[in-house]
């Protein structure tokens, strides 16, 4: 039984055919742009104050759209998948931890909004999240950021027992699912992993990682 579970983020909540992306079509109205522009303005970290109240207004908007998603499980996030089927198979807390780890993005900031009013609705959970400001762009930067990425997954996974945590990372840039499995194995916690499309999860324990220190003479 999982009373903590911890899972990195990525957009999948606005795009396809979930049902909350199916909503976007009247964000990009408010916002006077294409699907095109829409994207990349997810991945920008800063945006000016009347894009920022456009965003908000939307956000609380989706308020009517939580019941749909109840009703559709599978069609609203990986992140929200992941939940229903721990729920489903018996291996979710009565009230979990959620932590998410999210990038700095204007993406990041919606996804955050929208699955902490569905996992506190639907699964009774308190959730906490932190953000990373990833860089793909700049080989230095990107070094850097993965580093104190790596160090705020090892911080939210040690709040919680291996025996009762759930690490799942599943959103993001897949950089951040490979090295998030490596601090959860070093740290003696099991991988969670959701094929979307048959919605299976599977569960992978941590393999022993031993670090040699040598002294260089």
């Amino acid at each position: 039984m999982y009373q903590t579970i911890v899972m990195t983020c990525g957009v999948s909540l606005l795009s396809g055919n979930n049902v909350f992306a199916k909503k976007t079509s009247e964000l990009l109205q408010l916002l006077c742009m294409e699907r095109r522009e829409f994207f990349e303005l997810l991945n920008k970290q800063e945006i000016d104050d009347e894009l920022r109240e456009v965003i908000s207004k939307w956000i609380d908007q989706t308020k009517m759209y939580v019941a749909e998603a109840e009703r559709h499980p599978n069609f609203v996030s990986a992140e929200y998948s992941m939940m229903y089927e721990l729920k489903k198979r018996g291996k979710l807390g009565k009230s979990p931890r959620v932590e998410l780890v999210l990038t700095n993005t204007v993406g990041g900031n919606i996804v955050e909004q929208l699955l902490q009013r569905l996992f506190e609705e639907h699964f009774s959970a308190s959730v906490g999240s932190s953000y990373v400001d990833i860089d793909v762009t700049e080989t230095k930067q990107t070094n850097r950021t993965l580093g104190e990425y790596m160090q705020k997954v090892s911080e939210k996974l040690s709040q919680g027992e291996p025996s009762s945590t759930c690490f799942a990372p599943i959103g993001g840039y897949k950089v951040m699912t490979s090295l998030g499995y490596i601090v959860g194995s070093f740290l003696g916690y099991p991988t969670a992993y959701l094929h979307e499309n048959s919605q299976i999860i599977h569960e992978i324990p941590p393999i022993p990682i031993h670090l040699y220190t040598y002294t260089l003479k």
